[in-house]
């Protein structure tokens, strides 16, 4: 009998305690796939790629933010636990596209790990072009990308660049002393 509740017991602690950030899955928000993700609450950002149809997801949990890569509602190929100022920073920038345009605003969500930078992109076009969002993968110290690929525009969620209810979101992060993924003017 004692050996029962020690199991039980044991059981029970695995499954209180041995959940992790890896229970969080790339997932659009879309009301069709609400259902399914059972982090839908904390979800602040989702897109999907134009080209290998790949989810970029992005959860707030107490104060971080964490990046989940892959595809849509399976095991991330990608997980960041993004810790402000540590390995989560933000960036913005201005510049003009073409004589008759004004200037895009850029904001950049960057989220590193022992190798690589990983830069979320957001380029508000004020309503003269489409805004864009891309999200680049750089190689610690190298300034060309090793992977860029643009968001689906119709895919999109955004509590982080465009929304309201999160808009403090990258007042709180410190800016990245790295700008090698910004663009020059």
């Amino acid at each position: 009998m004692k050996k029962i509740v020690i199991f039980l017991l044991l059981v029970l602690s695995v499954c209180v305690f041995g959940k992790t950030e890896a229970q969080y899955k790339p997932y659009l928000n879309l009301k069709s796939e609400a259902n399914r993700n059972p982090n839908v609450n904390s979800l602040v950002f989702s897109g999907q790629m134009e080209e290998n149809g790949k989810v970029v997801s992005i959860y707030k949990k107490n104060g971080n933010l964490i990046y989940v890569y892959g595809i849509e509602g399976e095991k991330p190929e990608i997980t960041i636990v993004g810790v402000s100022g540590k390995n989560l920073f933000s960036n913005y920038g201005k510049w003009a596209i073409g004589e008759n345009y004004d200037k895009i605003k850029a904001n950049f969500l960057v989220f590193k790990n022992s190798n690589y930078t990983y830069v979320l992109s957001f380029y508000d076009a004020k309503g003269k072009i489409a805004n864009r969002y891309i999200l680049e993968v750089y190689k610690r110290g190298e300034c060309c990308p090793v992977f860029s690929k643009d968001l689906d525009n119709f895919t999109i969620y955004d509590e982080i660049f465009t929304g309201t209810a999160n808009k403090d979101i990258l007042n709180k992060i410190p800016e990245d002393s790295d700008e090698s993924y910004v663009p020059q003017i």
